[in-house]
Order: C-alpha cells, then sequence, then structure tokens
C-alpha cells in the first residue's frame, strides 16, 4: 500500500514542473509503471501465479495482490497502449500549455487511470476492487473534461460519469450477495456461493454492471458522445483498454461459474450479436470520424462477447474444440482490438489537429499531405474489417472455425444459434468494409471539400507518428506470430476447461501457416511498394486535375459526402435507424428553383425513443420530490431521524 500512495506522490510532482517538461515527465511516470507491473506480469507467467500480500484493511478485510495469467495478459496489454498514448499525448500537448491548472490535472489524471487499470487486474477482494474501479472511472472522467470550456464536453463527461455509477450499483449489489452467503468479499470465493446457489442471478448482476463499461447494447449510450470529446490518446486509452477491463471483471466472475452455462452463454452471445448489429449500422450513419470509432467500437465488443458466449455454449455440450477456439478468439480480439482501435483513434486525432475538423464532409484528399497518418488509419481500418492477413482476421478466423466446430453438434438449440451467429458475423464483415471505405475513402481521398480548412499538414508532431508506429508493430507481430499469442492465450483458456495445454493447441494448427503467409504477404507489398518508389524517383511527374469523361472533375462538389454515401443503407434500414432530414423539395413548377439547403443528421434510436423519454419521466417525479427541500432546518433533522429510523427496522428484520 505504501507503494500506491508513493506513485500518488510521485505523478503529482508534475505541478512543481515547467510547462514544456510536465508530458515529459508524464511519460516517464508512465515508463515507470510499466516497467514495474510488467515484471510482476512476467514473474506470473513464469511462476503460474504471485501473492503480494498488503495487509489487513477492517471492513475490506485482507487484501492482497494476486497475479495470475489472466491478470498479466491484461497487465501487458494496458502497458503497451498506454505506453503508445503517452507517447502521443507529448507530441499532441505541446501547444496546448496556456492552462497549467488544467494541464496538471490532466497529466495526474492520465497517471492516476494508467495505475488504477493495473491494480484492477491485480485484486482478488472485490471491495477492493470496486474502489478502484471508481477511481478508475473518475479519472478517466478528468480526461474527458480537459477542454472544459466547451458544454458538449461537460455534458458527454457527465452523463459517462452517471452511467458508470449506475453500473458500479449493480456490482455491488452483486458483491453484497456474495459477501453475505460467504462471508467473504473476493471474487475466489464466487466458486463457493456458485456450487451452493442459482448462478445466473448473480451474473446477470455482475454481467450488467460491467455492461455499462464494455458499453454492451442498451448500456451504450455514453461512448459515442464520450469518444467523441475526448483528447485522442485519452479515447485511445478508453476504448482500448479501459472498457476491456469490463471483459476482465466478466471473465473472472466466469471462471468460477459452476452451473446455467447454456443460459450463460446464450445470454452473452444474444447481447453480443444485438450489440455489434446495432454499433455498426450506426456507425455507417456517423458523419463524425470520432463517432464511426465509437460505434464501431460497441460492433467489436459485440464480436468479443460471442466469441466468449459460444465458448461457454461449447462448455454446455461438453464440444471443448468449441469451448478453446471461441475464447481464444474473443481474448485475441480483446488485445487486437486494443491495438487497431487505439491506432484509429490516434490516427483520427492527427486529423483533427491537423485540420481542426473530425467532420468527413469538410475533409478529403488528406492522404496527400498527411501520408503517414493515412498509412496508420489504412492499416488500422484494413485490421478491424478482419482482412487477411492482418490481426483481426487471426482472432475472427478462430471465431469462425469455433462456429463450425461447434455446428457438428447433436444440440438442435446450440445449431439454430451458432447459424444464425454465423450469419449475423458475415454480415458484420461486409458492413465493416462498407463502412470503413466510406471513413478512410472520405477523409484521405478525392479532393478537399472544404476551403476554410488549413492545409498545412507540418504541425504533425514526431512523437504523434512514433506512438502510432508503435502500435502498427504491434498489429504486425500479431499477423506474423499468432502462435505467440495463442500459447499464452492458452494458460487462461485452460483455467475454464481443465484440460491439458496440449488438448488445446490441437485446434489451434490451422493459425500456425497464418504468421508465414502474413510475411509473404507483407514482403510482397513492402518490395512492390520500394520498386514504386524507385521508378517514381527516377522520372519527373506533375500533379493534374482529373479528367472524367469530357470535363476536368475538381470541384468537390461532384465527390461523394458522408451522407450520399450511406444513403442507400439508410433507405434500407429505414425501420431501426433515426435520421432526420431538412430540405426544401422542389415543385414541378418552380422553373427557376432558388438556391436550397439540405441537412441530416442521425441519432441513437434507442436514445431518442427510450431513453430520452425514460429520462424525462424521471426528471417529471424528481420535481415533484422538490416539495422536501423546506429550507428549514428542523424538516432536514427529521430527514435525518427517519433514516437512521429505517436503517436500524432493517437491521432488527435482519435485512441487512
Amino acid at each position: 500500500m505504501l507503494l500506491i500512495f508513493a506513485f500518488l506522490i510521485l505523478a503529482a510532482c508534475v505541478i512543481i514542473f515547467p510547462s514544456r517538461y510536465k508530458r515529459y515527465f508524464s511519460f516517464g511516470v508512465s515508463l515507470y509503471l510499466a516497467i514495474h507491473s510488467s515484471y510482476y506480469a512476467y514473474q506470473a507467467f513464469t511462476h503460474n501465479k504471485i501473492d503480494i500480500p498488503i495487509g489487513y484493511f477492517g471492513l475490506l478485510g485482507d487484501i492482497d495482490l494476486k497475479i495470475d495469467y489472466l491478470s498479466a495478459v491484461f497487465i501487458l496489454m494496458i502497458n503497451f497502449v498506454v505506453l503508445a498514448s503517452s507517447i502521443y499525448s507529448v507530441g499532441f500537448l505541446r501547444k496546448l500549455t496556456h492552462d497549467r491548472m488544467a494541464l496538471n490535472l490532466h497529466l495526474i489524471a492520465f497517471s492516476v487511470l494508467h495505475a488504477s487499470m493495473l491494480l484492477l487486474c491485480m485484486f482478488d477482494n472485490i471491495l477492493a476492487f470496486m474502489i478502484f474501479w471508481e477511481i478508475m472511472s473518475f479519472s478517466s472522467f478528468v480526461l474527458l473534461i480537459f477542454d472544459y470550456q466547451k458544454g458538449s464536453n461537460i455534458k458527454a463527461a457527465v452523463n459517462y460519469l452517471i452511467q458508470m455509477h449506475i453500473g458500479a450499483v449493480f456490482l455491488m449489489a452483486a458483491t453484497i450477495i456474495v459477501g453475505k452467503n460467504t462471508d467473504h468479499y473476493s471474487f475466489s470465493e464466487l466458486y463457493r456461493y456458485f456450487q451452493t446457489h442459482s448462478n445466473y442471478l448473480v451474473f446477470l448482476l455482475f454481467f450488467v454492471g460491467f455492461s455499462f463499461k464494455i458499453s454492451f447494447f442498451p448500456f451504450h449510450t455514453w461512448a459515442p458522445e464520450a469518444y467523441s470529446v475526448a483528447p485522442p490518446h485519452a479515447a485511445a486509452i478508453m476504448s482500448g483498454v479501459m472498457k476491456k477491463l469490463g471483459f476482465y471483471g466478466l471473465i473472472r466472475v466466469l471462471m468460477y461459474i459452476n452451473n446455467d452455462h447454456m443460459l450463460i452463454g446464450f445470454t452473452i452471445v444474444s447481447v453480443g450479436l444485438v450489440t455489434s448489429i446495432y454499433g455498426i449500422i450506426n456507425s455507417i450513419l456517423q458523419k463524425d470520424l470520432k463517432k464511426i470509432l465509437a460505434f464501431s467500437s460497441i460492433e467489436n465488443v459485440g464480436i468479443i462477447a460471442i466469441g466468449i458466449g459460444i465458448s461457454f455454449i461449447g462448455y454446455a455440450i461438453e464440444d471443448y474444440a468449441l469451448t478453446f477456439l471461441g475464447m481464444a478468439g474473443g481474448l485475441l480480439h480483446i488485445l487486437n482490438h486494443a491495438l487497431f482501435k487505439s491506432l484509429l483513434f490516434l490516427s483520427a486525432g492527427s486529423v483533427e489537429y491537423s485540420t481542426g475538423t473530425s467532420n468527413i464532409n469538410r475533409l478529403g484528399g488528406l492522404f496527400g499531405r498527411m501520408p503517414a497518418t493515412g498509412l496508420f488509419f489504412l492499416i488500422g481500418a484494413l485490421s478491424i474489417c478482419g482482412l487477411p492477413p492482418f490481426n483481426g482476421f487471426i482472432s475472427e478466423f478462430l471465431i469462425y472455425n469455433g462456429i463450425f466446430e461447434g455446428l457438428k453438434s447433436s444440440k438442435l438449440i446450440a445449431d439454430v444459434l451458432l447459424f444464425v451467429t454465423l450469419l449475423v458475423m458475415c454480415l458484420l464483415g461486409g458492413l465493416s468494409i462498407y463502412n470503413y471505405t466510406k471513413a478512410f475513402g472520405l477523409t484521405f481521398l478525392g479532393t478537399q471539400r472544404d476551403n476554410t480548412i488549413s492545409k498545412e499538414s507540418d504541425n504533425i508532431n514526431w512523437m504523434m507518428n512514433i506512438a502510432q508506429v508503435i502500435l502498427v508493430l504491434g498489429i504486425f507481430s500479431v499477423d506474423l506470430v499468432p502462435t505467440l499469442y495463442l500459447n499464452t492465450i492458452n494458460h487462461v483458456i485452460t483455467s475454464f476447461t481443465h484440460q491439458s495445454d496440449e488438448f488445446s493447441l490441437n485446434f489451434f494448427t490451422a493459425t500456425e501457416n497464418l504468421g508465414y503467409v502474413s510475411l509473404v504477404f507483407l514482403s510482397v507489398i513492402f518490395v512492390v511498394g520500394l520498386m514504386r518508389f524507385w521508378l517514381v524517383q527516377r522520372n519527373t511527374y506533375t500533379y493534374k486535375p482529373t479528367w472524367g469523361c469530357g470535363y476536368v472533375g475538381s470541384d468537390a462538389n461532384l465527390q461523394y459526402t458522408a451522407t450520399s454515401y450511406s444513403e442507400y443503407f439508410v433507405e434500407l434500414s429505414k425501420p431501426i435507424v433515426h435520421v432526420k432530414k431538412s430540405l426544401v423539395h422542389i415543385n414541378s413548377t418552380d422553373i427557376f428553383p432558388t438556391e436550397r439547403e439540405f441537412s441530416s443528421k442521425s441519432k441513437d434510436l434507442f436514445y431518442s425513443k427510450v431513453l430520452k423519454k425514460i429520462i424525462f419521466t424521471i426528471f417529471v417525479y424528481f420535481r415533484k420530490l422538490a416539495i422536501i427541500q423546506t429550507g428549514q432546518t428542523q424538516s432536514y433533522i427529521v430527514y435525518s431521524f427517519l433514516f437512521i429510523l429505517v436503517l436500524v427496522l432493517l437491521t432488527v428484520l435482519k435485512f441487512i
């Protein structure tokens, strides 16, 4: 515990540094924390598990830091993404040092978020876990309000914080139920509880609580706004690794499930299917680059849930091939998503940093001015679309293999669910490609749509590019040596099935050749690129406007916009999308039509049609309750007395 306080003091020391050195000091703190925690993760891999006793803390009980294979995997993933994001922040924040107080709070919150995420992966005590869960939520809230002068930032951050606390209520309810029946508040005691009680109710409470952080549908409404206002390095961490800690908590609970495997697997898969479809549909409708990535993140957490869910279905029907492949695909996709989604958010941040906007209807032609950023975004887009040989393909390949393996079973309900899952996964692949051809093509290709945007691109700091190179190397490492990652993940999976390592590795043989194929493919691309560069350098060349069938196609108005690109999809999806259009139609009698404007705005259908009405109803009742605010001290004393009386009665009746 002294080390924790020492780190907090170290993080706070950023206050005493001059503004131009604060960013470097913050990176040094992150580097120190990453090295220290990664060492413990390495020890866990070599010794199966390590325990670091901290001490006894009254109501919290004994608190130890316990690092096993699952903890170690998440610790290394967190450190990799946070270090890349920290390097990016050194370049990104170099011109944003005018507000010393805001910068100090931002950098301290960055370090606290890093530390809290790591500690969450080490606590077996659920109460200590919940304390740092709240610290993680609050520190990320501080990161969101970095640009606190904008009302939209404050609104999005407060919405995020409120929903995180609602999720925490469900987690505390599950924790209290387990603690009351076992007299211990620890994850390891879940097994004892699940042996003698129905597993589904407590699982459902944990599942809903973690779903707010993961942003499963319908608990996702905070994510698009929060990611769109967050600084890019904060958005990369929040989407890349922070929301994955919801999966960490969920997997930690699932490790101790004793029964109801089929029902739990069916629940997770169903939520994953709805979440992924809803996420990709809404992503296609967006015009803001960061909101496209935000809704795309919702789609990808759905894919992860599908992998974990079919793994549990495999366990229920004793199909261990399905169990291993599903869980391996889900866990590997957690890592893959951390890499390519962090890369995409950093690339989108570079676009906004250079142009001042992330509205792709105002962008275009950026590849010529920002080739490095365009290449980084393209690699991330190819990866997230699951195209071979990039890393997203490998994790989805495992999930597909698991589905095909599971379809061989004789269980009708499992076959039907897996067949539906297969169809949805195929649909998601096509829609994802459609979505990212829009995001990449309209942003980086063609010509610039808005001439008021600055054409200067030299303000992209080299450290911002270095951070993205690190993430690209991480993506390629999964491409080239997938078995290294699968062998590591395999240790986690065996804790579910209690089968030997050799048994599980038999199901990963198909991935061994993927690394060689990826190496050949990337080598060919590299050689062709070098040859093209050499040939181009030998010749003089000039740029001319595009010619198309009798006219010079240089007018930006002739290009697709985000709205026109997705128009056909909107028409097909009218029952499940909410797009508001504003235009004045041209009548047949208008011989000389006057100038007209067209605008469209997409809204989250669930938020606008369901959640907004619920919130309005709650506000109505709260206004009625305002009558108790009498302003008289005597009334408030009576309220306190009544509250204490209720607590005493509940204690006497043994409800609490």
